[in-house]
């Protein structure tokens, strides 16, 4: 696959889009500047001095006392302007405003005579000290993801201290990795407790939890993640949030094109980058709507293909000559597996992305805005599983799409009170199946054609005579298509397939409608207060066969409507030695599911989940210390909706089914307290230490226990599993972060985590998995498995800016010339060891350390003015290391299986090179910009 393949993207650049359907839900999308003006000779305060915002029509006048705030102000980097009669103008430039944030900008007036005022200009230095943050946050600019190596969102947040993402698909959540959803935990807790937000709106799997969309670098403005407490705006999360802001169009009309592939690498000799397949075109245009004062408009999108995954293989094959060919290792001769014919590397599945995002703002006026979006996206993929190596095509397709609509209306009421009114829509859905085979296309012919393949065993043990019965009474796709041998008779290789299908067929959707109404107002000087109120809705639709070939395959439907709603208070109070951030939230839930009364006993009568309501308090203290430390304290209680496929599985209450387990609609929100407390101390004029310590608790998580018993008035014998309120964790931590501000053409952060996470269970159908009862119930704690006790990450910026460097040939190659080094060290996760074949405590062992630097290199070549193309690089994994991500239990080792490994499986067999994560690969890619 080549580059001209992804070129018929670029026409998407060029098509307008329809804005249908309202938008967002309203959480923290703006920030606010206040400071004071003085004389300079005198250091008395101007009152009635004029503060504007350079190129937009927001501004303010100073009071009696010099004071001035501007609310309601989009994140981003602006010029500030102060002016009064009598004194000098002076301007301020590269003042960055964050979401939530208040940014202190204070101004120093010379007086001036006889003469008009002339414009003295200064600039802004980004401050390491915000005494307003009273949780642990980090905020990443458009400017700073230009430069980073990064390939999403994950990867950007286990940059930050106490994030970490699970790898490797024997270490995700059962389903996870297929499914493609991210296994990502905060501060010690389970995976689904964050919430994702675009411009305020929530963007999440409600089925599965998770990240529920895709979105394209070039659409970020700014991407918040709060890993500590947060204020009382944001529910519906235990761990974190991850606020994304995206552009809006400007003044003038700014664009982007860029091109990267793998290929370039490839043909140099870089055998897993020939293998990747790898290709990535970019785009984005903005400016004014021709013809329409006021309005703008600011599109995105992108497109990629690559292979899933690419591993290295011993050179350890079948040779057809000498069959009977084998080699020692781990204590026995092995021959190789016949179809085990290609040495080194190869690449298995595929994952092609497509995303498109549109924004369009129009101003009626200096107090009124509004803004339509609308976002589409689609991801077709087939993950790695290394028992399907030999059968791809067996093997299952997912595709996901999404499409988000919706509007923001904004009033300025005056120039301390704002209010916003919101609606949004969001769908997602998925079908998860063989590719290419659907129900409409089976006929009996194909069942006779199919076993002329010669094929003797399905992958139930049938024989050919039940294939034409099982191709026209069964369900979707038949495995006779994809023919494998009996692997538990064939004595030559376990666990591997040579055919057959995978068993899921599956389709899903989900849509909410979200709306919302929510004020800002700075009462006075000291107090801002926030409030508003939220509403969802939505409709759940869930299909899935398991083994759909068979004439009665095991089924999963429903279908339901479950509602959310909430308000909250909060008031931000600004001291000068004292910040408080004091809210309280109240949310509203209602699953509109049934169950038994008791979902521990069957026979008892069904009734209709009860409602559900939830108070959360949050509190936030900073203290400046000096001006250049600051302490932190942070207490809350955070809810949490259970993810809803463990509501409504089994939403019939079916108990015919083999190892039956029911949803609970009547399942309480997850609970979590956490505390939080730290110091903040500025070293010299570009140095930060930032040390936090923070503790969770969490209750009232879902888990999975088995029922048993017998009832005497019908149901008789029964034995199933449901969902309860039943597992809790803790954890804690220490995170120390330093932060260098750019000098010396270099900036960079470095943040350390020691942290301890236990829990009962891994995730909500462990007991499922493990056939837990009430009576075998873990009674204590134990590491969880993504417990990694050190994290060290680094992201280090070399910057060489416009005109710098020697000239040669009238050129200066160091001019605009960017180098960012990503370095990552970490614990490994832990495991349960064996001995003899039996386990020992559970995840008492530790697999080895994870270690890779990731780097960018880029370099700015200007045409004319703003217009400019730039040379790039992304290497991932610099010095190829092979990371252990998973390990055999005896041993600890990923290569060596110990003394017990069996005699006479195949060399193939022990061949697991997924067992380490990813390798080194390399893009190359060029931009333009203007």
């Amino acid at each position: 696959m080549g580059l001209r393949r992804i070129c018929p993207i670029a026409g998407v650049f060029l098509l307008s889009f329809l804005m249908l359907y309202p938008l967002f839900l309203w959480a923290g999308t703006t920030g606010k500047i206040a400071g004071y003006v003085r004389d300079k000779s005198n250091n008395q305060p101007l009152p009635g001095a004029n503060v504007i915002i350079v190129g937009t029509q927001m501004g303010a006048a100073t009071d009696a006392n010099g004071y001035f705030y501007i609310i309601n102000i989009p994140p981003g980097v602006y010029k500030v302007q102060v002016r009064m009669i009598g004194y000098e103008t002076v301007l301020m430039k590269n003042v960055r405003v964050q979401v939530d944030r208040t940014t202190k900008t204070n101004f120093s007036l010379p007086s001036t005579v006889l003469k008009l005022g002339k414009e003295i200009v200064v600039t802004a230095e980004r401050p390491l000290i915000e005494p307003d943050i009273t949780t642990k946050t980090n905020t990443i600019s458009a400017e700073e993801l230009k430069t980073m190596p990064v390939r999403g969102i994950a990867d950007i947040m286990t940059l930050q201290s106490g994030i970490m993402e699970v790898m490797g698909s024997f270490n995700k959540v059962p389903g996870f990795d297929s499914r493609g959803i991210d296994d990502v935990h905060v501060r010690g807790g389970r995976n689904g407790e964050i919430a994702y937000m675009i411009d305020g709106m929530y963007v999440e799997d409600a089925i599965y939890a998770g990240m529920g969309t895709l979105l394209n670098r070039e659409a970020i403005q700014e991407l918040t993640i709060i890993t500590g407490n947060f204020n009382a705006e944001y529910g519906q999360a235990q761990s974190s949030i991850v606020n994304i802001v995206t552009k809006e169009g400007g003044a003038r009309y700014t664009g982007l094109m860029e091109a990267s592939t793998g290929e370039i690498a490839g043909k140099l000799g870089s055998k897993p980058d020939d293998l990747r397949d790898a290709h990535q075109l970019i785009g984005s245009f903005g400016g004014p709507v021709p013809l329409i004062k006021r309005m703008n408009f600011f599109l995105s999108g992108s497109q990629s293909f690559k292979r899933y995954a690419v591993y290295q293989f011993d050179n350890i094959v079948y040779d057809p000559k000498n069959p009977d060919k084998s080699t020692w290792s781990y204590g026995a001769y092995r021959k190789a597996f016949e179809w085990d014919t290609i040495p080194g590397w190869r690449a298995f599945g595929f994952n092609h992305t497509w995303d498109f995002s549109g924004k369009l703002t129009y101003r009626f006026n200096p107090s009124m805005k509004l803004i339509l979006t609308n976002r589409l996206t689609e991801r077709l993929f087939r993950n790695f599983d290394w028992a399907w190596q030999y059968a791809e095509a067996g093997r299952h397709v997912v595709k996901d799409r999404t499409d988000q609509q919706g509007l923001i209306w904004t009033h300025q009421l005056s120039s301390s009170t704002f209010y916003n009114i919101r609606a949004s829509r969001f769908w997602k859905g998925r079908t998860f199946r063989v590719h290419g085979i659907n129900n409409h296309e089976l006929t009996p012919g194909h069942a006779d054609k199919l076993i002329e393949l010669g094929a003797t065993r399905d992958s139930r043990g049938f024989g050919p005579q039940e294939y034409p019965t099982r191709a026209t009474v069964g369900g979707f796709y038949t495995p006779m298509k994809f023919v494998r041998f009996d692997t538990l008779t064939d004595g030559e290789i376990r666990q591997v397939y040579t055919g057959s299908a995978t068993q899921y067929w599956t389709r899903t959707y989900q849509q909410t409608y979200e709306y919302s109404l929510s004020l800002t107002s700075q009462i006075q000087r000291h107090h801002q207060i926030k409030t508003g109120v939220e509403y969802k809705t939505y409709d759940l639709y869930f299909l899935e066969f398991q083994y759909p070939w068979i004439p009665n395959p095991y089924s999963e439907y429903y279908m339901n409507h479950p509602e959310e709603g909430s308000w909250y208070l909060q008031d931000k109070m600004e001291y000068e030695n004292l910040i408080i951030n004091a809210g309280i939230r109240f949310d509203y839930a209602n699953s509109k599911g049934s169950m038994w009364e008791d979902p521990t006993n069957p026979g008892s009568p069904v009734v209709t989940g009860k409602k559900k309501y939830q108070w959360s308090p949050r509190l936030g203290i900073g203290h400046p210390i000096t001006d250049k430390a600051t302490f932190h304290f942070a207490y809350g209680q955070f809810f949490q909706v259970p993810e809803y496929r463990n509501l409504y599985t089994n939403n019939d209450r079916d108990l015919s089914t083999p190892r039956p387990l029911f949803g609970n609609p009547n399942l309480k929100a997850q609970r979590t307290i956490a505390y939080e407390v730290g110091i903040r101390q500025q070293i010299g004029q570009n140095w930060a230490v930032d040390i936090t310590a923070w503790s969770k608790e969490s209750s009232e998580l879902t888990g999975t226990i088995n029922v048993t018993g017998f009832d005497p008035h019908g149901i008789g014998l029964y034995d199933y599993y449901v969902m309860v309120n039943h597992d809790y964790g803790s954890s804690r931590g220490l995170d120390i972060s330093i932060q260098k501000r750019y000098s010396n053409y270099f900036r960079g952060q470095l943040n350390y985590t020691y942290s301890v996470a236990k829990g009962n269970q891994r995730y909500s159908w462990s007991g499922y998995w493990n056939s837990v009862t009430d009576e075998t119930e873990p009674k204590k704690e134990y590491l969880m498995p993504w417990d990694q006790p050190h994290t060290l990450d680094a992201n280090v910026s070399i910057i060489f800016p416009r005109y710098f460097g020697p000239k040669v040939w009238k050129f200066k190659p160091l001019s605009e010339f960017y180098m960012n080094f990503i370095v990552r060290l970490h614990s490994g996760y832990p495991y349960t060891p064996s001995s003899g074949g039996q386990s020992l405590e559970p995840n008492s062992g530790r697999r080895p350390w994870f270690f890779s630097i990731d780097t960018m290199i880029r370099k700015d070549i200007r045409i004319l003015g703003n217009t400019k193309i730039a040379l790039f690089s992304r290497i991932y994994n610099l010095t190829d290391r092979k990371n252990p991500i998973y390990v055999y239990s005896e041993t600890g080792s990923p290569t060596d299986p110990g003394p017990y490994a069996s005699k006479t499986a195949t060399s193939t067999y022990y061949d697991r090179p997924h067992y380490f994560g990813p390798r080194r690969t390399i893009d190359f890619g060029l931009q333009f910009l203007f």
